[in-house]
């Protein structure tokens, strides 16, 4: 009866992840209809090419490379000082330098102003009059004095605003209001796309003068995409009136990797289609080489579904000399990247279609995880009657319960649901095989790893949102996941392998004789495998997160895996989960006492590869075949290690 149940369960798991399919189709059809990346070079490193005539040489250089797309960011008027004729200055400064300067500002300052209060100089030649309107109504505030050729501001407040002893300046100077509309149209005259990277300014006033300009840009320049940091223009209260605004133009709005959070969830009133996942790439900043400017990028497109790049900083980023030389070095290094990313077009990137939504499909997973649970039970409960008893419970109880979590369509609970199913199906991959009555390793080997992907495959059919694609959500529970299914797994074997019973802690003495004692005990295997657990652990924690540490070397083995295999497999699975699984299963064979041991670094094979497809903005195909080779090379692995330690085995196998 048991074993006819697990193998009823076993199917009905089978087919229920099989009806969730039209969900993972979907998701892999908009993931690849949307196959067009775009590189937008900023504005900032641009402008250091002085001379005009260059300028329109340089554009026509990146049009022939396919590169078409400026950015400019908004900027303050101490931004604009630095390359634009718009000058600010104390009043000390001013009573200084008047007669060499000749300033016809009479009557403008204050009698009694201070030294400290400053004034703004605007040479109408260097700005459309466009601009200047924006500039005066930015400083409409304050006395004003035009002529023929140049505007005149006399702020009457402190040039540097001291608070808690530190000097900042003035936020009249700072303010990031101005978009250079005449680099803009420049940038336009000479044939090229111009982006917007904006920062988002909190005061209400400045927001207003950020969305006019960029709705007249729009209308002016058919700008089409809008970049955004660490904030949402508009961000806190006005996010919904930008939002409208690119809607009803067409304008895309590129979030920032690793920078916007705040603001998102205004979208989901506005749908999704008009986003798209980017990237800054700050060179100066980053100091990359040529081919890790090149991986970066393309690692972005192929695995994280960034759709636009940004390039900024990237004059002299690698060496002191000519402005030519470093602004020909970037468009060798997107040439290079071109040459990495087979299958994308360098284009103008498109937003993402949106994944309706599956009920039907819904369902399967709620049996899917349900089937889990109950073929886990009737795996570890060794009396018949029991596990009988508690499968049937278990599964219905489980089915009942994931069933109400996605009709509640409350996305915390949701969310929770995937993590019980990702942390049960990675400990259910080792576990269950485990236990099989089978003695075959391979049997067990693809048993765990099949279990493993249908559970990836679980997860992705929960939180399958195009959402999830853009990242506006994200998988939760992640350090729940790293953790849980190794200490589920040790704590199950320390039980199962009854390795502490008749321990009794009253009894355990520490003195100089039991310690000389214990120490007589140790053999060079228990070494052996300390150093291995040892060197397990470091290569889990520091190769876990996006900051883990990665070795100049292992870096260049990454891109070699990468550039032959397309997506490049997990190193926890491949060098340390995997082949344990194996070893694990051989010694389960040979009657080796330290098998458990080997299962629970096993389990963080299968952690790996279920957390590889909680990475919902990486596409689904990537996944799987990322799962794939570390289940394969893994395995490869493991043989050559059981090969290398057959002839130890057998000599020491009575000792072992």
């Amino acid at each position: 009866m048991k074993k006819n149940l697990k193998m009823i369960f076993s199917i009905l798991l089978v087919l229920s992840i099989l009806g969730t399919i039209p969900i993972l189709k979907n998701r892999v059809s908009v993931e690849q209809s949307s196959n067009v990346y775009q590189v937008a070079l900023g504005y900032d490193s641009i402008k250091e090419i002085k001379n005009e005539k260059e300028r329109e040489e340089y554009y026509e250089k990146l049009k022939e490379d396919n590169i078409d797309t400026i950015a400019f960011k908004n900027l303050s008027i101490k931004d604009l000082s630095a390359y634009r004729d718009i000058k600010y200055i104390t009043i000390e400064s001013y009573l200084k330098e008047k007669e060499e300067f000749n300033y016809s500002i009479d009557n403008l300052i204050d009698k009694y102003a201070s030294k400290y209060n400053f004034l703004i100089m605007v040479s109408k030649k260097d700005f459309l009059q466009t601009e200047i309107e924006l500039i005066k109504n930015y400083l409409k505030d304050y006395k004003m004095k035009e002529d023929a050729t140049d505007i005149y501001f006399y702020v009457d407040e402190q040039i540097e605003i001291t608070y808690n002893e530190n000097k900042t300046p003035n936020s009249i100077l700072t303010d990031k209001v101005f978009i250079d509309q005449k680099a803009i149209k420049e940038v336009v005259d000479n044939g090229m796309k111009p982006m917007l990277n904006i920062v988002n300014q909190k005061n209400t006033e400045n927001q207003n003068s950020l969305f006019y300009q960029i709705e007249y840009l729009i209308d002016e320049y058919g700008i089409n995409k809008v970049q955004v940091g660490k904030e949402m223009i508009g961000y806190p209260k006005n996010v919904g009136d930008f939002l409208e605004l690119f809607k009803n133009k067409g304008v895309n709005v590129v979030t920032t990797e690793f920078e916007t959070t705040l603001g998102l969830g205004t979208y989901s009133k506005y749908g999704q289609e008009d986003l798209i996942r980017g990237h800054e790439v700050n060179l100066k900043n980053l100091k990359l080489s040529s081919t890790e400017f090149a991986e970066r990028v393309a690692r972005g497109v192929k695995e994280r579904n960034m759709r636009v790049i940004l390039v900024s900083d990237f004059i002299d980023y690698r060496t002191q000399e000519s402005i030519e030389t470093s602004s020909n070095d970037i468009i060798k290094d997107i040439n290079l990247t071109k040459s990495m990313l087979n299958g994308y077009l360098l284009g103008d990137a498109k937003g993402y279609k949106e994944i309706p939504e599956y009920k039907t499909q819904e369902i399967f997973s709620c049996v899917a995880f349900s089937s889990i649970i109950a073929i886990l039970i009737l795996s570890l409960i060794d009396k018949e009657k029991f596990s009988v008893l508690f499968s049937v419970v278990g599964f219905l109880a489980s089915l009942g319960f994931s069933f109400l979590v996605i009709k509640s369509n409350n996305t915390s609970l949701v969310k929770l649901f995937a993590l019980s199913s990702a942390v049960i199906g990675a400990v259910g991959a080792i576990l269950i095989p485990y236990k099989l009555e089978t003695k075959s390793i391979s049997i067990r080997y693809i048993y765990s790893s099949v279990m493993t992907i249908l559970t990836g495959f679980l997860v992705s059919s929960i939180l399958y949102g195009t959402e999830y694609i853009l990242k506006l959500e994200s998988f939760s529970g992640v350090k729940v996941l790293y953790i849980s299914p190794v200490i589920i797994v040790s704590l199950y074997m320390l039980i199962d392998s009854k390795i502490l019973s008749g321990f009794d802690i009253r009894r355990v003495k520490i003195d100089n004789v039991s310690i000389k004692n214990a120490l007589k005990k140790i053999r060079w295997y228990h070494l052996l495998l300390v150093l291995l657990v040892l060197v397990g652990a470091y290569v889990y924690i520091s190769r876990s997160g996006n900051n883990g540490n990665v070795s100049n070397l292992e870096l260049k083995f990454r891109t070699a895996l990468e550039n032959i295999l397309l997506v490049r497999p997990r190193t926890k699975e491949f060098l340390i989960g995997y082949p344990a699984l194996l070893i694990g299963l051989y010694m389960m064979k040979n009657n080796i006492k330290y098998a458990p041991y080997m299962m629970i670094i096993a389990s963080i094979g299968t952690m790996s590869t279920v957390n590889t497809f909680t990475h919902l903005h990486t596409p689904l195909t990537n996944s799987l075949l990322r799962s794939f080779y570390g289940i394969l090379i893994g395995a490869f692995v493991g043989i050559i290690v059981i090969t290398i330690f057959k002839g130890i085995f057998k000599y020491f196998k009575e000792e072992i």
